[in-house]
């Protein structure tokens, strides 16, 4: 009997290996966390990162912030006479989880538009896990005094959420903590260090998405189970985002929002998946300038090298360089220059 344990176990390691390493040969080696991830400070509006920030890590890659609490350089102000100032609002597909602060789109896209006119700068004011109506309290409590000529919102499809404690997922650290709280006993070193396999990394996604059985909001949303007229979550970012292109009129600030898309948006027939037009009439009619930033994406092949797929959703360098582009591309159009 102990002999045949011994053999099983021994079996099931062999058979895990192999499969570490077929994973890894398939899909390179997955990015590691870092021990400590970045920080975080709580605000009127919720929470921002860190001010002055250094040694903390977006799962392996480097993350500094300014002395204002964002990952950019130390911004001027006020603003340089004759700068035309655009700030980008999002969570973490514009804060740039898992890559370089230098290769988010925000800075890409200022890049491209020094290329141009040395006179156009691009600020990032993203925190993960920001949602609509925080960029909205931001915009009203901080925002505007960082004096921007123009704002384009980050906007992702959980970005359609109700009011809430803005700061209940972080510890008392300050660290984004979102995990159930039966497992929460467990220190994220220990937790860092199992993610170290690629295995587990990959089972771990493959099984929430089982446990939750499609019925998570989002998977509602691109099976279009959502109904977009009636819907409370839908409904009221809304009013945050009316709040929001209200404020920038009564300022001379223009207002973009440019949608970025899920990778699983791309398992569905292109156009089958209704809530980017419905977002995009809703921006017509209020006057917001629409990006959807999913058209260039589907013009690449291998759409899921855009991402940081299979062992994280968010976007990589070459999508946040494909969405620098196509926003550089708008801006030409409405903002001339």
């Amino acid at each position: 009997m102990k002999k045949n344990i011994v053999l099983f176990m021994a079996s099931v390691l062999a058979t895990c290996l192999v499969l570490e390493a077929l994973l890894r040969i398939v899909y390179g080696n997955q990015p590691v966390f870092i021990y400590p991830q970045v920080m975080h400070v709580p605000t009127s509006y919720g929470y921002k990162l860190k001010p002055n920030q250094q040694g903390t890590y977006t799962l392996d890659k480097p993350v500094r912030s300014n002395s204002y609490g964002f990952r950019d350089y130390e911004w001027r102000m006020p603003k340089q006479r004759g700068t035309y100032r655009i700030m980008c609002l999002g969570d973490s597909l514009t804060f740039g989880n898992a890559v370089r602060g230098e290769e988010t789109y925000p800075k890409v896209l200022e890049r491209k538009l020094k290329d141009l006119n040395a006179n156009y700068e691009v600020i990032s004011a993203a925190v993960g896990g920001w949602a609509t109506f925080i960029e909205l309290d931001f915009l009203k409590a901080e925002g505007l005094k960082y004096e921007p000529d123009a704002v384009i919102i980050g906007f992702y499809m959980n970005d359609f959420t109700v009011r809430c404690d803005a700061s209940q997922n972080l510890t008392n650290e300050g660290r984004w903590d979102a995990r159930p709280s039966w497992l929460q006993w467990l220190p994220y070193r220990y937790i860092f260090l199992i993610k170290r396999s690629a295995l587990i990394t990959y089972l771990r996604d493959r099984i929430a998405v089982v446990w939750e059985g499609g019925n998570d909001f989002g998977s509602r949303l691109l099976k279009n189970q959502i109904d977009l007229d009636q819907d409370e979550s839908v409904k009221v970012t809304y009013e945050y985002l009316a709040e929001i292109k209200s404020i920038c009129d009564a300022r001379g600030i223009k207002c973009i929002l440019a949608s970025i898309p899920a990778i699983n948006y791309f398992w569905f027939p292109r156009g089958s998946v209704k809530y980017m037009a419905h977002l995009e009439k809703f921006c017509a009619t209020n006057g917001i300038e629409f990006v959807d930033l999913a058209e260039g994406f589907w013009n690449r092949e291998e759409t899921d090298k855009l991402y940081l797929y299979p062992w994280d959703n968010h976007l990589s360098p070459a999508g946040h360089e494909l969405a620098a582009a196509q926003l550089l591309s708008r801006l030409q159009k409405t903002i001339g220059f």
